[in-house]
């Protein structure tokens, strides 16, 4: 799965002679807070929290003709405001695209599966079983009246119901 949003720094960094400009910013992941505390500036990154978010959004951040392991700390820091900012307004549209693939994702799961949004098989959920609403423990409630052998029958007119609850037999 390769989730990402791409923007455009308004400023740009200069790496190798060249304006750097183009990026891709990705949801973060586990790796990335493992690196941080293996890294060499872990005590940097320990004593000021920005310094650490600075980090991890390097660790997430790709931009165009800057190489992976040149995205430190000290690279995040000296990055203009302007263009921090736009990868923060990036960020904020990675999260909806991550929230919008989540819900696609779920949905699709669940209609492939056959379970509702509850996770239930079928919509059938407790108070769907037997006709009635019912308790975690099966019981009925309500105003309704269980059948001979203690089950509302479903699809019963009120009268068959009575003719069952009084020992008759229908024709």
């Amino acid at each position: 799965m390769d989730i990402k949003e791409k923007g455009t720094l308004p400023i740009g960094v200069e790496f190798g002679g060249r304006l750097c400009t183009e990026f891709e910013i990705r949801p973060g992941k586990m790796k990335d807070s493992i690196e941080a505390r293996a890294s060499e500036d872990l005590a940097r990154l320990m004593e000021n929290e920005e310094h650490m978010g600075a980090f991890l959004i390097g660790k997430r951040l790709t931009i165009h003709g800057v190489p992976p392991e040149a995205m430190t700390l000290d690279f995040m820091l000296d990055m203009f405001e302007d263009d921090i900012n736009e990868v923060m307004r990036t960020d904020k549209r990675l999260v909806n695209t991550t929230r919008r693939f989540r819900e696609t994702h779920l949905a699709k799961t669940q209609s492939d599966s056959g379970l509702d949004e509850d996770g239930v098989q079928g919509g059938k959920g407790l108070d769907d079983v037997g006709g009635g609403s019912r308790s975690l423990s099966g019981q009925l409630s309500g105003d309704q009246e269980p059948a001979a052998g203690g089950e509302e029958v479903q699809g019963q007119t009120e009268e068959e119901k009575e003719e069952v609850g009084s020992g008759r037999e229908s024709p």
